[in-house]
């Protein structure tokens, strides 16, 4: 997928890899893989929740995606449950991020964890999705140009303007569609040194409090 120049602001939360021990104490699920098994996290308005809700029969998928960019190469990993789609949008250079795709590779699996909006019945919603089949992460994961990873405001640049199409396109369906379109950074180690300088719905700080907290 292609993108070219899509606005120079947005307004996006923000998702991490956490760890699955953060989750061990409320989810049996957590249970079920290593301790540092990584494990992907959103926050969730009112609205996507009440896209889960709609569809709760409803099964879920994962999918791994290379976005190029003018300014940058990014990762789309994107989660459908119910009638919403989440998406992180991620710098392809991340060594993090390689290491967590080689990890849900050889485990055939992902993990994920959806903090829920107050008023829900519980505050985050974990789960593990089996991967529709083995894939090697340098097949979805785009190269460095010209040997060198680039720069990251050139990086946060690129997940501005594609997360303003993906948001663009999901206000385009509203009305004709159940399906909601939830986008988010998924900070990396060398995003979170500069994230505290934009306009983001919440800090990574954040995530991790509520990540150390009691979940049901």
């Amino acid at each position: 997928m292609m993108f070219g120049n899509n606005k120079d602001s947005g307004f996006f939360p923000v998702g991490e890899l956490a760890e699955a021990k953060q989750f061990r104490s409320g989810f049996a699920m957590a249970q079920t893989v290593a301790p540092t098994f990584p494990v992907l996290t959103a926050a969730l308005s009112h609205f996507e929740y009440r896209a889960i809700e709609s569809e709760s029969e409803g099964g879920g998928s994962l999918a791994f995606e290379a976005v190029s960019h003018e300014s940058a190469n990014l990762l789309q990993i994107s989660l459908q449950v119910g009638a919403l789609n989440v998406h992180w949008l991620a710098d392809a250079s991340a060594r993090e991020l390689r290491l967590a795709m080689d990890e849900w590779n050889r485990a055939g699996k992902a993990a994920f964890a959806l903090w829920l909006p107050d008023g829900a019945p519980s505050n985050c919603l974990f789960g593990t999705l089996e991967l529709q089949s083995s894939f090697e992460p340098k097949s979805v994961l785009p190269g460095s140009r010209e040997g060198k990873s680039p720069d990251t405001w050139d990086v946060l640049k690129a997940i501005i303007a594609i997360g303003n199409a993906l948001q663009d396109a999901g206000v385009e369906q509203l009305g004709i569609s159940n399906n909601r379109e939830a986008v988010n950074i998924l900070i990396t180690n060398r995003i979170k040194k500069v994230v505290h300088h934009m306009s983001v719905s919440m800090s990574s700080d954040f995530l991790a409090e509520r990540a150390s907290g009691t979940v049901h």
